[in-house]
């Protein structure tokens, strides 16, 4: 997943080439947004986040 597929203003996380090969969004809880930003804190990647 790319940092920048994540929107924390509209809490949605965008899901590029899911079933069918399509991209849709997807809602983002605020755990799972407290959560990826604790891992961006601790691993500070450039592009990608892999959880």
């Amino acid at each position: 997943m790319k940092i920048s597929d994540i929107d924390s203003e509209r809490m949605v996380i965008k899901v590029r080439g899911g079933k069918g090969n399509k991209d849709k969004l997807t809602l983002l809880e605020e755990q799972m947004l407290a959560d990826l930003r604790k891992y961006y804190k601790a691993y500070r990647p450039k592009e990608y986040l892999c959880v």
